[in-house]
């Protein structure tokens, strides 16, 4: 992916880049960002400032429910790839925004070229109904979120969900626990594998 930052602008009022029945990711007035292009197409976004982001990474599997709901603060550069929305209201960043928000046109280049290094086969004409979120939060804990029609990825931390289809993958420090269409979850924690309970 070959992406170039439009211009760094100050939010004026709250948006969701993300908002549907898994996630929730808000920027807040006075957050910076600066949009990802491709020719014209619109990749995604990279900001900084006040923002948050809720994920309800909960599945419902033949042993009952698995996995956990988080809400996250975030802190330093964010990445947002997909769908953005076109009436974003925002003004154009002063020289004084940009040093306050510890934002600055080299550190997003830096930035948004090692995530796009990393998804450089992100084709915004192919992937109009994925969302991806690459962050971290005020301890500097990594999160990662994808999203589309069959798939859902969340990584924070050293907590791990993964859901294709019926199969779902979950890892956290207590243990891993698998399920598949037709079997019940399996639970493989140190007292070896048994039936799941929350890892």
């Amino acid at each position: 992916m070959n992406a170039t930052l439009g211009p760094i602008k100050v939010l004026d009022a709250p948006l969701d880049l993300i908002d549907n029945d898994s996630a929730i990711l808000h920027l807040k007035p006075g957050c910076c960002y600066a949009l990802l292009l491709q020719n014209d197409d619109v990749l995604g976004v990279a900001f900084s400032g006040p923002s948050s982001f809720a994920v309800d990474a909960i599945a419902e599997t033949p042993s009952g429910a698995v996995g956990r709901s988080f809400s996250i603060d975030l802190h330093g550069i964010q990445i947002c790839l997909g769908a953005i929305p076109s009436d974003i209201v925002s003004h154009n960043a002063t020289t004084e925004e940009i040093t306050e928000s510890g934002i600055s046109e080299s550190l997003l280049e830096e930035t948004v070229g090692k995530w796009t290094r990393k998804w450089s086969d992100w084709d915004v004409s192919q992937n109009d109904s994925t969302l991806m979120f690459a962050g971290s939060d005020d301890k500097e804990s990594r999160i990662l979120f994808v999203l589309s029609a069959n798939q859902f990825v969340f990584v924070y931390g050293a907590f791990v969900h993964v859901m294709r289809g019926n199969r779902l993958v979950a890892i956290s420090g207590r243990g891993v626990i698998l399920t598949t269409p037709h079997h019940p979850a399996f639970c493989f924690d140190w007292s070896g594998m048994h039936g799941a309970a929350e890892p």
